[in-house]
C-alpha cells in the first residue's frame, strides 16, 4: 500500500537565537542545501577502495524567504545590520502527517551566520515582496 504524506500549510517553524520566524512567502519559503557529501571514495586500480568521512558534511546553506517589511523581516534585517558577525543557532521544524500519524522533521542549526544583505526581489504574479536571507550553518536532521 502506498504511503500518504501531507505537509500542512503553516506547519513550518524556524527558530534562530530563541526568536521564532513564520512570515514566509508562499512556495519555496525555506531551503536547506547541504554543500558537501557525507563521504569521499577513492578507488585504486587493484580494486582497493578508500572511504573517508568528511568533517564538513554537515555544512549547509539555509535560504529563508520572508515577506518584505514583515515583523520577521525586520528582526533578521536588524541582525544583518548589527556590526560584526552574529552567530545563529536554532532549528527548522516541519510537521508532517503520514498515514494519519503526525511526525516532526527537525534540522538543528548551529554555528550559523548571515552571508549577504537582502537583495530587491519583486514577485509581479502575486504582487508580494520577498526578502531572501542566506545563512551558512551546520545542520543535522532528526525525524
Amino acid at each position: 500500500m502506498a504511503q500518504t504524506t501531507t505537509i500542512t500549510t503553516g506547519s513550518t517553524s524556524l527558530i534562530l537565537n530563541n526568536s521564532s520566524y513564520h512570515d514566509f512567502i508562499q512556495g519555496n519559503a525555506v531551503e536547506l542545501t547541504f554543500k558537501n557529501s557525507k563521504a569521499e571514495r577513492t578507488i585504486g586500480e587493484n580494486g582497493i577502495v578508500n572511504i573517508n568521512e568528511r568533517v564538513d558534511a554537515n555544512e549547509a546553506e539555509l535560504t529563508v524567504r520572508l515577506m518584505r517589511h514583515s515583523a520577521d523581516d525586520i528582526k533578521l534585517s536588524a541582525i544583518t545590520n548589527t556590526p560584526g558577525i552574529t552567530v545563529l543557532t536554532g532549528s527548522f521544524v516541519e510537521t508532517v502527517e503520514t498515514d494519519g500519524v503526525l511526525r516532526l522533521e527537525t534540522y538543528t542549526i548551529t554555528a550559523g551566520n548571515l552571508m549577504k544583505y537582502v537583495e530587491k526581489t519583486v514577485n509581479n504574479e502575486a504582487g508580494d515582496y520577498m526578502a531572501e536571507y542566506v545563512i551558512a550553518c551546520s545542520a543535522k536532521r532528526s525525524v
